[in-house]
């Protein structure tokens, strides 16, 4: 498995992501060969575990802890 940040772009009425080069040989790929793509948006996560918080300010004021924060990032994606 491989994570790889990557732009979608439009191909005619469809759209499409390419795979680096690199990437397509290092994990031995072939054309038409069908593969699993799990999408995230970059901005999702961080914007999905502060929404508890009123803001950013308030983080900072609360003194909230790096742990407590992680345990919200896990918690927002799912993965505790």
């Amino acid at each position: 498995m491989i994570e790889v940040q990557a732009k979608i772009r439009k191909w005619g009425r469809s759209f499409g992501v390419v795979i680096p080069k690199e990437m397509v040989l290092k994990e031995r790929l072939k054309e038409n060969e069908t593969v699993k793509l799990l999408i995230v948006k970059p901005t999702n996560a961080l914007r999905g575990c502060l929404k508890s918080l009123k803001s950013l300010e308030l983080f900072y004021k609360n003194n909230i802890s790096v742990q407590h924060l992680h345990f919200l990032i896990k918690e927002s994606l799912n993965f505790s």
